[in-house]
């Protein structure tokens, strides 16, 4: 590989070689070590360089009948496609194996490139390098022997990895490259291969055909720190200038959020949680703590039903002596069965609640007979209000102006809580997205917002959201 490189007039970077010899091992019986390999490096350090040569060594070299390359957009997959094309073009003896007719096919859906000594495109010897978008049509009724997963961050969900990767099954020497910059807890096919490698190289347990080649600064380190850099930057000054690097990093850093987010995943090659900064920081809602915080006279309840019924939450908000809204959670608890009997009971004392609350979802709705025959009325409230609820408890925390008792469930909730935009510029909790049940911390968001919108003057009754 590494000679070739050379050949066409390509020569491979000091990291592009090194990975080129190590992640092109061989086992005694000639099959790649590596079945599949996931290379992890920051971006413009070379990773569409190492794939058009390592496509077209593939076919020429080792004349592999299919290689097939894709990206999260078929444009994307294509670039390195098209480059392979001009240098292949570019060269005597390898322009000499492209066939006149069918050589290169750019029709939509067909996108081929084909290589054969005999000048055939459809000779049973010749060599194609196909691309295709990454999505769970690609690569059916193909037989793979080379696959390419560019970008592997982007692959959400299994399905374009699925249908790609079985299309190896019946190829013995086969081998498949997944390359990309670190991801976020949506990259769940690069974050689960990249996990699993690393489980073996810890304990020998697992797949040991699943090859992790990465290049990335350390957890926790500081963006301007120029060794963390270079960490992920193999390339650091020999393509990348350090100080146009440094600049950038500067710059998000002191940006933070968003910006910080993006920069770490694409010149740091480090995972982050998400590329959108949290709506409710962990700082700020630790700000808002108060163990020893008590609420008197009104209050409302709360409560949410999670996904399937599993678990259910019951909330309770009050106004303390400062003025300042209090959120607590009383009961987080496993099913339904206890819900009705607990709300009722919760919302006679003190006095009674002003309010019940709980959003207008369906297993929130399927409650509600019940806790209509232990006398609470129900108000379904709609997904706008809980937009606001979500919104308003976003300023609160922001500006310091509600309390909370530290309480580690609602803690893990919102470390998990995933959020969904609606509208224009609102958003809510998502459920279906979330890495942990959220009932809690609905019922504190909708809690708060009853607290405020229920009016002073309101009787104690029964309402639900």
């Amino acid at each position: 590989m590494v000679d070739f490189a050379e050949e066409i007039g390509r020569p491979l970077d000091p990291w592009q070689r090194w990975l080129a010899i190590h992640a092109l091992e061989l086992l005694p019986d000639g099959r790649p070590r590596f079945r599949q390999v996931l290379v992890l490096v920051a971006r413009q350090n070379g990773k569409t360089e190492m794939l058009v040569v390592l496509s077209l060594w593939w076919l020429v070299i080792q004349q592999v009948p299919m290689v097939l390359g894709t990206s999260t957009k078929l444009d994307y997959a294509k670039e390195s496609w098209e480059k392979a094309i001009r240098l292949a073009r570019g060269h005597p003896e390898l322009k000499q194996l492209i066939p006149v007719k069918g050589g290169v096919r750019r029709t939509n859906g067909e996108q081929t490139f084909t290589l054969s000594g005999d000048g055939d495109a459809e000779s049973p010897d010749a060599c194609r390098y196909k691309v295709a978008a990454s999505n769970d049509e690609g690569g059916r009724s193909l037989t793979v022997g080379r696959l390419i997963e560019d970008e592997l961050r982007q692959h959400h969900d299994w399905s374009a990895h699925e249908a790609a990767e079985n299309a190896m099954n019946a190829v013995g020497d086969a081998q498949a490259w997944g390359i990309s910059n670190a991801g976020e807890e949506r990259s769940v096919v690069l974050n689960s291969l990249r996990s699993s490698a690393l489980e073996f190289i810890s304990t020998g347990q697992g797949d040991h055909r699943l090859g992790l080649f990465e290049w990335s600064a350390e957890e926790g380190a500081d963006p301007t720190d120029l060794d963390a850099l270079a960490q992920a930057n193999p390339n650091l000054g020999r393509r990348i200038d350090p100080e146009a690097l440094m600049g950038k990093a500067i710059r998000a850093k002191a940006a933070g959020g968003e910006q910080e987010a993006k920069f770490r995943t694409e010149v740091m090659c480090q995972s982050v949680k998400s590329l959108v900064p949290p709506k409710i920081t962990t700082d700020g809602w630790d700000s808002c703590a108060d163990v020893a915080g008590v609420w008197s006279g009104r209050f409302v309840i709360a409560f949410d039903v999670s996904i399937g019924s599993r678990s259910a939450a019951v909330a309770v908000a009050g106004y303390r002596d400062d003025g300042l809204p209090q959120l607590e959670v009383i009961r987080s608890d496993t099913g339904t069965a206890w819900l009705a009997e607990f709300v009722a009971l919760i919302a006679a004392q003190h006095g009674g609640a002003t309010a019940v609350l709980a959003n207008d979802y369906p297993t929130c709705r399927a409650v509600f007979p019940e806790l209509a025959r232990s006398g609470i009325e129900v108000t379904p409230v709609s997904a706008t209000d809980f937009s606001a609820a979500c919104g308003w408890l976003e300023r609160a925390v922001k500006d310091g102006e509600v309390r909370h008792l530290a309480d580690p469930v609602l803690t893990v909730a919102l470390d998990g809580a995933a959020t969904a935009d609606v509208g224009d510029g609102g958003w809510r909790w998502t459920r279906k997205r979330s890495d942990v049940d959220i009932a809690p911390l609905v019922a504190v968001t909708v809690a708060g917002h009853g607290l405020r919108t229920v009016p002073t003057e309101s009787a104690p009754m029964f309402l639900a959201i």
